[in-house]
């Protein structure tokens, strides 16, 4: 037998041919599974097939032909694509659950957000109702004590009109005017009329200045004057619309004739009562009394008989 080296040659080439068949039928093969739908990520296959083909260039290539490279080189590109397809959707299927769990943390700050809020909107709701509650709660706290502090005739009308202050309080002025009608235990007769002003230097307590025409009916020449009394008025008794009072002071008389008729013409006039009020209004008053009247000279003259009287008087009360 003969060694033929041409034969070995195609036998060789034989055998190449068949394992190049072989391995592009297994490519075609994989690449007919089928693949999810997804976008394919560009990849470079110069750079994933390099070391392959450097590889298989240097074991293969005293023997292989250009057809033959060719071959091998789509049968390995594919596998490797295919390989790096799968890979690339189960790195987009992580991407994709965390975006979803992102988007759910996202949503979850939001809702959080908006509790919060809510929260906030609801606490400030309830302080601003407690606020107005506890604020109607004293307005009708001080308007149930005044009932006990200020006469219901005295508070605040329906016309908004500041209430009047109550009567006989402290640093308050009124006026009055006022008649009376007296007489001695001889037979004399007196009557007076005029008007007089009171400051309350303490609660229903007051100072009265009063200046009364006076004109005397006696035994003798009758005379008319003028007298100036200082008095000092307590209110020690005091209801809702009355109060009674006692009062004393003394004042200066002069007259066109004497006074008694044996008398002088200027004299002095101590007195001491007692008497009422009565409320008309909110404002305005009726007064009443008695008093016990004495004219006399205090021994500034020769003569000095004195008169003693008790007379009743009327009065109407105002205030400044």
């Amino acid at each position: 037998m003969s060694f033929n080296p041409m034969n070995r040659q195609k036998n060789t080439f034989g055998m190449l041919l068949l394992s190049a068949v072989c391995l592009v039928g297994a490519g075609n093969t994989a690449a007919a599974e089928p693949v999810a739908e997804t976008e394919s990520p560009q990849i470079e296959t110069s750079r994933t097939l390099l070391p392959l083909a450097e590889e298989t260039s240097a074991d293969y290539s005293p023997f292989l032909i250009p057809e033959t490279e060719q071959a091998i080189e789509q049968s390995i590109s594919q596998h490797n694509i295919d390989d790096l397809t799968v890979e690339w959707q189960s790195f987009a299927q992580q991407d994709s659950v965390q975006q979803i769990s992102a988007q759910q943390d996202s949503e979850r700050l939001a809702l959080e957000e908006r509790l919060a809020l809510a929260e906030r909107s609801i606490t400030q709701s309830r302080e601003e109702r407690d606020y107005q509650t506890t604020e109607n709660q004293v307005i009708e706290l001080e308007s149930e004590s005044s009932v006990y502090d200020e006469s219901p005739a005295l508070l605040t009308q329906v016309n908004g009109d500041k209430a009047p202050p109550k009567f006989g309080q402290a640093g308050k002025q009124r006026w009055y005017v006022q008649g009376g009608l007296g007489a001695d235990f001889d037979d004399d007769l007196f009557g007076l009329v005029g008007a007089g002003v009171s400051h309350f230097f303490y609660n229903g307590h007051s100072i009265n200045l009063e200046l009364n025409g006076l004109a005397v009916d006696q035994q003798g020449n009758n005379a008319v004057g003028l007298n100036l009394a200082l008095l000092v008025r307590s209110h020690w008794i005091r209801g809702e619309n009355w109060s009674i009072y006692v009062d004393g002071g003394a004042g200066l008389l002069t007259t066109n004739n004497d006074v008694p008729d044996a008398g002088s013409s200027f004299n002095f006039t101590p007195q001491i009562g007692g008497g009422a009020t009565f409320a008309v209004n909110d404002t305005q008053r009726i007064m009443t009394g008695l008093r016990w009247y004495h004219i006399s000279n205090a021994g500034t003259f020769d003569a000095n008989p004195g008169l003693d009287a008790l007379y009743g008087y009327v009065g109407y009360n105002f205030p400044f």
